[in-house]
């Protein structure tokens, strides 16, 4: 069985089709990433821009084709859209206007099911045991997640409104430390402390690869190892002082990611002071991972599904 799912981030538009076996083992036939940064300026502005809108439908439009010349038929491609189509106040116009032109359907997934998809994709991927404690560093939220892995059970998460692009928005106007301490109000105690976890997302792996010294992106060299939080923060600390052309100067690799990378990584710093973490494996799976998987979604996790007139 061929299937494909897309995941419209606040950063990045992903894709992934593959071959499941009756096992749902996965056999990878495309994978693709493109930062959009669909969320850029939206906690200021409240809405997307016209041109990441653009970006984002070209990527769709790139993705759809490739689906189709794959064998799929873009109305059985699982689409979903995150954080910043739960907040954009043009997030149904846009959706709307593109959903007819692509033949598609969009599901705009709440925090929750952001949380337990991703969570599917990196334990089912990673073949993770135990109880896991997964950190997923989006563009405009980061989902914490405590997850037992067989059976498989979202013991408990939290979205928090905090992501790469709002950090950097944020840290743009001076309001990072405020906006940070805001967002970590939200966790009431400590049940999402751990010495260990997992890191997911554009952010970190990208931080992973230009670590790795990689210069082209090799998803199957990340996660294979623990690194310290220490190793990382000194990491993210040199990266700090660097503007946005030395950063693509030295590390060539970052692409578009370049202009929120180190928000990001402030923000995997500032999460992981505040759980307490020691050490952390970097995976390179997620959300699209999960609901490839699945193959579905549980409607309890869709606030809103956009469907093309002809449905």
């Amino acid at each position: 069985m061929i299937r494909a799912s897309i995941d419209i981030g606040s950063n990045s538009v992903l894709l992934i089709v593959a071959e499941l076996d009756e096992k749902n083992n996965v056999k990878e036939l495309a994978n693709e990433s493109r930062v959009t940064a669909l969320g850029r300026g939206l906690s200021k502005s409240g809405v997307f821009s016209e041109d990441a809108m653009k970006e984002t439908y070209l990527a769709l439009k790139d993705y759809v084709e490739l689906s189709e010349e794959l064998g799929i038929d873009s109305r059985s491609i699982i689409v979903t859209a995150t954080e910043a189509s739960r907040v954009a106040s043009n997030a149904e116009e846009f959706f709307e206007r593109i959903i007819n032109k692509l033949n598609i359907e969009i599901k705009v997934i709440s925090g929750s099911g952001e949380a337990y998809y991703t969570a599917l994709g990196v334990c089912r991927m990673a073949k993770s045991k135990g109880l896991i404690t997964i950190v997923d560093i989006g563009g405009a939220s980061t989902e914490i997640m405590k997850i037992k892995s067989k059976p498989f059970q979202v013991i408990d998460s939290i979205s928090l409104p905090v992501g790469s692009v709002r950090a950097t928005d944020w840290i743009e106007q001076n309001q990072f430390d405020i906006e940070i301490k805001k967002a970590f109000d939200l966790i009431e105690d400590d049940r999402f402390e751990s010495s260990d976890a997992i890191f997911v997302a554009g952010t970190m792996t990208s931080i992973a690869a230009i670590m790795l010294g990689m210069n082209s992106f090799e998803a199957n060299k990340i996660g294979t190892e623990s690194i310290s939080f220490e190793k990382l923060g000194k990491f993210i600390n040199c990266l700090k002082p660097l503007d946005n052309e030395t950063l693509l100067d030295q590390y060539p690799i970052l692409g578009k990611r370049s202009k929120s990378v180190v928000g990001g990584g402030l923000v995997a710093l500032s999460v992981g002071h505040r759980l307490k973490i020691k050490n952390l494996t970097i995976s390179p799976y997620g959300l699209r991972y999960g609901t490839l998987i699945e193959g579905s979604l549980e409607e309890q996790y869709v606030e809103r599904h956009f469907r093309p007139e002809n449905s």
